[in-house]
């Protein structure tokens, strides 16, 4: 059979929605597929200068990556910058601490967390002045993708070590998402 259970607390909007629904209920699971992630086993794999930079709900997956290094912060040697824009930093201040295992921002002294309306290099610069040295991890719509890029690379960052997630499951690594 195609079945799985699911226990859920009735926390949120979304979780009361599923919480609701009649026991045997089909409903449609989905799965985000990527090919950007941290092998967290594996901590000498990692870049040591990190820049996640992100558009609205873009920075989900980019939480729970940092979520990740938070982990393994005993052994990895390296450093994480979040850049999270959307028109106003309530957009995205829920996330930051209802996405994290703990229900907390993530804290600690190799990262820091930021917002702007606007990505520019000179916001990158002022928040990662290693960029020569960093891989990019950007989400969000395609302009936004692009105009994240071309800052990046202005601020000194290399097109090379740019990352693009998406959400497209039918285009994994696709430029996209709306």
């Amino acid at each position: 059979t195609n079945t799985v259970d699911i226990v859920v607390d009735d926390v949120s909007a979304s979780s009361h929605w599923l919480v609701t629904q009649a026991i045997g209920a089909t409903v449609k699971l989905y799965w985000i597929e990527s090919n950007v992630r941290f092998e967290i086993d594996s901590p000498e794999s990692i870049p040591s200068s990190v820049v996640f930079v992100s558009h609205g709900v873009g920075c989900v997956p980019f939480l729970v990556m940092l979520e990740g290094l938070y982990r393994v912060r005993e052994t990895f040697y390296g450093s994480a910058v979040t850049l999270q824009v959307a028109p106003n930093q309530a957009d995205v201040d829920a996330y930051t601490s209802a996405v994290t295992f703990t229900g907390k921002p993530i804290e600690w002294e190799s990262s820091s967390i930021h917002y702007a309306p606007t990505v520019s290099a000179d916001k990158l610069k002022d928040i990662a002045p290693n960029l020569a040295y960093s891989d990019l991890y950007v989400c969000g719509p395609a302009d936004f993708i692009g105009t994240t890029e071309e800052a990046f690379v202005a601020a000194g960052g290399s097109k090379d070590r740019i990352h693009v997630y998406s959400f497209d499951n039918a285009q994994l690594g696709a430029r996209k998402i709306e």
